[in-house]
């Protein structure tokens, strides 16, 4: 299959997935630009909370940020699969 062939592929099934949408009378989700997202989110939270993550950073060896990382991964794989 050639480039085009897969790019007229592609636009097909994004037509369908519309048309499932409207049948549906549901909203059509808009392209996401991740360009837009630089991975950088402002973060608060209590000192308890801080303090838990900073003991199992510690525990391991990994910093603070790749911590809440795997915590919001394993939360969003939870999210994901009971959707």
């Amino acid at each position: 299959m050639s480039k085009l062939e897969n790019m007229e592929g592609i636009k097909e099934a994004i037509a369908c997935a519309v048309e499932i949408y409207q049948e549906k009378g549901e909203p059509v989700p808009e392209p996401i630009d991740k360009a837009h997202y630089k991975g950088r989110i402002s973060y608060r939270t209590d000192s308890k909370r801080h303090c838990m993550i900073a003991r199992a950073a510690r525990l391991r060896h990994k910093s603070i940020n790749k911590t809440i990382d795997a915590l919001i991964d394993v939360g969003l794989q939870e999210l994901y699969l009971t959707v």
